[in-house]
């Protein structure tokens, strides 16, 4: 619905104190926030961690990808726990393989599922020492057994495991699955044209990456036919900072590993990588290929390498017999074999196909 305002006497009010006029639309689509967003960034939602969907083997809540975690800290000392990051229960991303000993023990806890992207997490308990309830907002680290079983960032290194753990943060980790996910959290944005930079941010950014020939200036990726798929990056990170040698056009793959916290989904991905395979951007070596390939497949072909597997192609297109095809993350053509992060409803025939997941 289209809705007409007049500003006349705004404007009128403007001019009496001197003050410029500025134009301006609301061009946007404007979503409202579904609860289920409001809850699971604000206090959380109760699950139980075996009733959670997996999705590419990480937890997932009506499309969203959650953490979880335990906010009741009572047999932890409390005190200690408000103090101490290393004495407060681990939050976790996956169904590994602690949980697991947990629910053969009986000992599954009351958790919480959220995807607050502060990295604070809301833990109380009664005090041993005055029977009284304790409580605040503090950091939490992930589980390492979590991390090993995807194999995020090399993790399935024992000393690369630690790094990860102590550097570790959620946006980063949300944007580098956002392809599995349909929805993203609230915070994590895709066009920084959208952000606050200056006013006339838009024409500056439309005419340098015009001036580049719409083509990223780190993987050479030309994206002509698909301009929004090409941002214009802030090298100092500072947006008000528009010299021209502070500018690099980006395609939003290379642009959210720079940021780490960049939602690109997984059809803006495919559009990517096939224009890759089209410009010879992609080399089936196993450099290029974990380069380039889409983050959230990395853990587990990172894995497949270490198993001696040889270098997949990308964005591989199989024809079926109705003479139409499917278009796959990662095949192995000589094996027919493939990876899939949205899985076909029917398999070409003579392929095997896999989640991502089952190489965890």
């Amino acid at each position: 619905m289209k809705l007409t305002f007049d500003f006349s006497a705004l404007w009128r009010v403007a001019d009496q104190i001197g003050a410029k006029h500025s134009n301006f639309s609301l061009d946007d689509e404007i979503k409202p926030l579904d609860p289920i967003d409001v809850r699971l960034s604000g206090e959380g939602i109760d699950v139980d961690p075996e009733a959670l969907k997996l999705r590419g083997g990480l937890f997932s809540y009506e499309g969203r990808q959650v953490v979880l975690y335990i906010p009741d800290h009572t047999n932890k000392e409390i005190e200690k726990a408000l103090t101490t990051q290393g004495l407060r229960k681990k939050f976790h991303v996956t169904y590994c393989e602690h949980l697991n000993n947990m629910k053969q023990r009986g000992y599954f806890e009351r958790y919480k599922a959220t995807n607050k992207l502060t990295g604070k997490f809301h833990i109380f308990g009664k005090s041993k020492l005055d029977r009284t309830m304790k409580q605040g907002d503090v950091a939490l680290d992930v589980c390492m057994f979590c991390l090993q079983k995807l194999n995020y960032k090399g993790s399935a290194d024992k000393f690369t495991r630690r790094k990860v753990r102590d550097s570790f943060v959620i946006p980063e980790f949300f944007s580098t699955y956002s392809s599995f996910f349909p929805y993203l959290p609230s915070g994590i944005g895709g066009d920084p044209d959208k952000a606050d930079y200056t006013s006339d941010w838009s024409q500056i950014s439309s005419a340098y990456r015009q001036s580049k020939n719409y083509t990223c200036e780190v993987c050479n990726v030309t994206l002509n036919d698909q301009k929004h798929l090409l941002h214009t990056h802030h090298i100092n990170a500072v947006r008000g900072d528009n010299h021209q040698e502070n500018l690099q056009a980006l395609c939003v793959d290379c642009h959210r590993k720079e940021h780490g916290h960049m939602y690109v989904s997984h059809s803006d991905m495919q559009t990517i990588t096939m224009l890759r395979n089209q410009q010879s951007v992609i080399q089936r070596n196993w450099d290029s290929v974990l380069q380039y390939a889409d983050p959230a497949l990395r853990g587990i072909l990172e894995k497949l390498q270490n198993q001696n597997y040889s270098a997949p192609v990308l964005g591989y297109s199989i024809n079926k017999n109705d003479n139409s095809s499917c278009l796959v993350d990662a095949a192995w053509p000589e094996q027919r074999m493939a990876v899939a992060i949205n899985m076909l409803q029917t398999i070409p025939s003579g392929w095997e196909l896999f989640a991502p997941e089952a190489f965890l």
